[in-house]
């Protein structure tokens, strides 16, 4: 897959820039000023609970975050049950090794098919990391428009 579209790799990179983004924003929100404020005892924590991320957010949202959740977990147990190796070139040939040791010689079409399977797994890393982030900016973007309504 990744021969065919080699950018498809930056989406991990992504999860880096806009994770970061999303988070510092929200950290700076009130919402979360206000629950560290009144969770004294948890000021160590750095993350963010999934409570106050979902707080507020209308149940579909809740619902397809549950089923996506579910189709990761889901897609990563079928990939790593049925993965026995990773696919690679070596010395112009293609073979699916486990560990350092060659398992299997393989064809071209088959090479792109354990390919396909390891984007595939990470999709849905991707999908669940992407996920939790629109759904803190779209609580942030909320928060603001509230703000920006209130000043008015």
């Amino acid at each position: 897959m990744s021969e065919y579209f080699p950018f498809v790799w930056l989406l991990h990179i992504g999860i880096f820039a806009v994770g970061i983004f999303v988070f510092i924003k929200y950290k700076q929100s009130e919402e979360f000023q206000d629950y560290q404020q009144s969770n004294e005892s948890n000021l160590m924590s750095s993350g963010i609970p999934l409570e106050l991320i979902f707080k507020g957010i209308p149940s579909w949202v809740k619902l397809v975050a549950v089923s996506g959740s579910l189709y990761v977990v889901f897609n990563l147990m079928t990939f790593v049950a049925s993965q026995n190796g990773n696919p690679e070139i070596k010395d112009d040939k293609y073979i699916l090794q486990n560990h350092g040791k060659i398992t299997e010689y393989l064809s071209k079409e088959k090479y792109t098919y354990y390919k396909s399977r390891e984007t595939k797994a990470f999709s849905g890393l991707w999908l669940l990391f992407y996920g939790i982030f629109t759904i803190i900016s779209y609580k942030v973007s909320v928060a603001e428009k509230s703000e920006q309504d209130l000043s008015i």
